[in-house]
């Protein structure tokens, strides 16, 4: 199957692990391109290139989530990822530091012979250095 951006639109579980304690812990939401959250569905640009706006949620205690960072809070330039070469990507500036994301999708076939789709992705925001890699599911956490 070849990856296409249908496959990455929707909402998926981030978790990650530090090296203090490398269990993974705490867990976001990452919707991409549902129209919903701040998520601008899939469209196409005047070099019709394929782009897609997106969100990042935190959890609260009671189980609901609350917005931290939407493609809709950028003001002097779109924030929106666009799907090149089987990727999503995005590079510019984010609050005056550099920022760049990267996300790929790998499908995976279990035993059942049912496929399922998972995201990976890295961050780097200022020094180079520092980038941050996680992994995303489309199942809830702890589910």
């Amino acid at each position: 199957m070849g990856i296409s951006v249908k496959d990455f639109t929707g909402t998926w579980y981030l978790w990650w692990g530090d090296g203090e304690r490398p269990f993974l812990q705490r867990g976001w939401q990452l919707v991409l391109g549902t129209g919903e959250s701040g998520a601008k569905e899939p469209f196409l640009n005047d070099e019709f290139q394929t782009l897609m706006g997106f969100s990042v949620l935190s959890p609260n205690p009671d189980g609901s989530w609350t917005p931290v960072f939407s493609s809709l809070d950028q003001e002097q330039q779109p924030l929106e990822l666009m799907f090149a070469d089987g990727s999503l990507r995005w590079i510019g500036y984010y609050q005056g530091q550099p920022l760049r994301i990267y996300i790929s999708a790998c499908e995976a076939n279990t035993t059942a012979s049912q496929s399922t789709i998972s995201l990976y992705g890295s961050t780097v925001l200022g020094d180079p250095d520092q980038v941050g890699v996680w992994g995303a599911n489309d199942r809830p956490p702890g589910g």
